[in-house]
């Protein structure tokens, strides 16, 4: 199984350790920063996507990488908004994006609620 994580801040790294718990899952992790918390604190090396993924590419990520499951862990403060709304907006729209390539996704989030 294959395991798109996107973010790899403080959300991102508690996925990442998740996941580890099973060496059947291969992770490939994306974020825009080369920087991120989980490099920051040793949880990666690197990042394996160095990208800005939003609703207008992450149909060309999946293609590249061919996930079975996607964890949005991105927060609001994470792409420069503070409300619940643009965050909401955020999922939605990846989720819509995604709808058509049968792929379950995670939205894992302290801020958004459904």
């Amino acid at each position: 199984m294959k395991a798109l994580v996107i973010g790899a801040g403080s959300l991102g790294i508690r996925v990442i350790k998740q996941l580890r718990k099973n060496e059947r899952i291969e992770m490939v992790v994306a974020d825009y920063r080369e920087d991120c918390q989980a490099v920051k604190e040793g949880v990666i090396k690197r990042v394996d996507i160095l990208e800005h993924l939003t609703p207008l590419n992450i149909g060309e990520c999946c293609d590249d990488v061919e996930p079975d499951i996607i964890f949005l862990c991105r927060e609001a403060r994470d792409w420069g908004h503070h409300d619940t709304v643009m965050a909401t907006q955020f999922i939605s729209g990846m989720e819509k994006q995604l709808s058509g390539y049968r792929i379950p996704v995670i939205p894992v989030s302290s801020l958004v609620r459904f």
